[in-house]
């Protein structure tokens, strides 16, 4: 059974932007993985995750280790709750609600 996660790399993201991108991706993989990069809207951040599914997990660097190092972080945990596909986006994506699908 296929298994598509949405890793997303964030820094200093628009957390009403992310909640637009959320709304939309989150229906279409089987689980989100965000993974921060030293924003300094930290603990905007730890409040806007603590509201969020089961299936949506955050990693919050306390630093900028750059874009490689934090999606290959995001797709080690996503592999950890049994992904087997791996969808990498920016904190500035808004997917058209079709688009796991359309790519499938």
């Amino acid at each position: 059974m296929i298994k598509v996660f949405a890793i997303i790399v964030t820094y200093n993201p628009n957390l009403v932007q992310l909640k637009l991108q959320l709304d939309e991706i989150c229906p279409q993989v089987a689980g989100c993985v965000y993974v921060d990069n030293g924003s300094e809207n930290r603990e905007s951040l730890r409040e806007f995750c603590s509201r969020l599914s089961k299936t949506t997990s955050w990693i919050l660097n306390h630093e900028n280790a750059g874009i490689a190092k934090a999606q290959n972080q995001g797709i080690d945990k996503a592999k950890k709750m049994g992904a087997t596909h791996i969808l990498l986006l920016d904190q500035d994506s808004i997917p058209c609600s079709d688009m796991v699908k359309a790519l499938s």
